[in-house]
């Protein structure tokens, strides 16, 4: 059987897997659930264009789609990463559409596919692109692509005409990874989704409009944060630190262990028990960062690093999102940074560890919740 002429990207819908950037204000289950929901939506799209359009998806995730959607078609994607899978995709002659892209319009797939450009490309509105075809195959438009930024698109364009390809670009449409392109989006024409939006267990958890900012004011700015004042449409003023992304990796050991680190926390004159943790630093991916961050604080390596969960630290007073990592197979040596943090190592079994965050023994809650978020996930 050859393989589909038209193909959605998708994902097995495992939480921690999926829309990730959505986490938080969703919990990761949420986040697979309208993960499923969207590949479901652009599958269903892309099939009135062609019944016989698939799914590329990664080889480990291939028996998972396959159950998922009995009847379609799931190829098994080549390389490692985006950039391998769309261009071998497309260098075998198949049309890529984004599983992320429930809405995206069934017209646009017909210009798509009966385009006679040698790269056609359906722009999304973050920068990137919710299509991509090519009718002379050349690799130009793969190499050198910052992916996963708003420069994605234009990069593309570049660097394909640059190898002397003729470029065609369809409308704008848009594709959702962020809780701002869901509340965005008119998703009148997803029909999975909005079913999935209705169900009132999940009412009380979806995002809603946030308040227009009219002037935004920094009063005082260091490396790791800033004191942000606002004056929104209304009015009002409302002051807070905005601080990056950050970090809290739980590492667990073979023999079951696992360790803390305590430093001087000076907003609370205390040295409180906490999790590996630290800022996502910029152009950084959170699983960058949270490797750099166990081998920096407590020496440790990892078999294997699985998001957990995320959390907002203090919704009314800091911006900061953090993200939960659970290191399991992890090897202890020496610390890169103990000594340039004054940091104490604390070790003890995980399971001691999970009755102190269970009994409220430990008092920095970002640390408790991230031990009992690990906890649930071994």
């Amino acid at each position: 059987m050859s393989a589909p002429a038209l193909l959605v990207t998708a994902k097995a819908p495992r939480p921690g897997h999926v829309q990730t950037r959505m986490c938080p204000p969703l919990g990761l289950r949420t986040a697979a659930r309208l993960s499923r929901a969207f590949v479901a939506d652009a599958l269903a799209g892309a099939r009135v264009v062609d019944p016989g359009a698939g799914l590329l998806a990664p080889p480990a995730d291939v028996a998972d789609l396959t159950l998922l959607f009995p009847g379609v078609p799931v190829v098994a994607q080549h390389g490692s990463g985006l950039a391998d899978a769309l261009e071998h995709a497309v260098a075998g002659g198949a049309t890529v559409v984004s599983g992320d892209a429930p809405t995206y319009p069934v017209e646009l797939i017909r210009r798509g596919l009966a385009s006679t450009a040698d790269l056609v490309l359906g722009p999304s509105l973050d920068g990137g692109y919710c299509l991509i075809g090519m009718r002379r195959f050349h690799p130009a438009p793969f190499r050198g692509i910052a992916w996963s930024t708003g420069a994605v698109l234009e990069q593309t364009v570049t660097a394909a005409r640059a190898a002397g390809l003729t470029v065609e670009l369809l409308d704008p449409a848009a594709d959702i990874d962020t809780v701002q392109d869901l509340v965005a989006c008119d998703l009148r024409s997803a029909t999975h989704t909005t079913a999935l939006l209705a169900d009132p267990e999940l009412a009380p958890f979806m995002p809603l409009p946030p308040a227009a900012v009219g002037e935004r004011r920094v009063m005082h700015e260091t490396p790791w944060r800033r004191l942000v004042v606002d004056r929104l449409a209304n009015g009002s003023e409302y002051g807070y630190l905005e601080t990056p992304r950050a970090v809290w990796v739980v590492p667990v050991s073979d023999a079951g262990e696992t360790v803390f680190v305590r430093q001087y926390r000076h907003p609370v004159r205390a040295h409180p028990l906490e999790m590996p943790a630290g800022s996502i630093e910029p152009g950084e991916t959170p699983t960058a960062a949270a490797i750099r961050e166990l081998r920096e604080e407590v020496g440790g390596t990892a078999r294997e690093l699985r998001r957990v969960g995320g959390f907002y630290s203090s919704s009314a007073h800091v911006s900061l999102e953090g993200v939960v990592f659970l290191a399991t197979g992890v090897e202890f040596d020496m610390p890169t940074h103990a000594d340039i943090e004054r940091l104490e190592l604390v070790r003890m079994p995980f399971r001691r560890a999970l009755e102190l965050a269970r009994d409220g023994e430990l008092c920095e809650a970002q640390t408790a919740l991230a031990v009992i978020l690990a906890g649930q996930a071994l």
